[in-house]
């Protein structure tokens, strides 16, 4: 994994972020060279927990890591966000989503980070 997937993962983690507010044009811009990404969770899927999401986030910024370009792009897009564009939680992440359930196991999401 270079330095600059392992500096974004750590970035869209730090201060408690979860996921950006304009996750659909991030989206948009992995889409483009990765169709296979995973979808945001929004709209359908945003009964889903916080832990749930911010492993979403992190998936998808795995799909890119070897695309240099791409990488480039997603990264100067989470950057230039604003903080309050982050919907943000305090660790530990809730994993229970809106219906009170479990929707992922504990701690999942270290599994993805460098």
């Amino acid at each position: 994994m270079s330095e600059r997937a392992k500096a974004l993962l750590e970035f869209v983690v730090s201060d408690n972020r979860v996921w950006p507010d304009r996750w659909h044009q991030f989206h948009k811009i992995i889409k483009e060279k990765h169709p296979q990404a995973p979808n945001p969770l929004i709209l359908g899927g945003s009964i889903a927990s916080d832990m749930a999401k911010r492993i979403r986030l992190l998936h998808q910024i795995h799909e890119i890591k070897e695309d240099p370009d791409t990488l480039e792009r997603a990264d100067d897009f989470l950057r230039k966000e604003p903080y309050s564009a982050s919907n943000c939680a305090p660790d530990p992440l809730s994993n229970r989503n809106s219906y009170g359930q479990e929707d992922v196991p504990p701690l999942m999401y270290l599994l993805l980070l460098p």
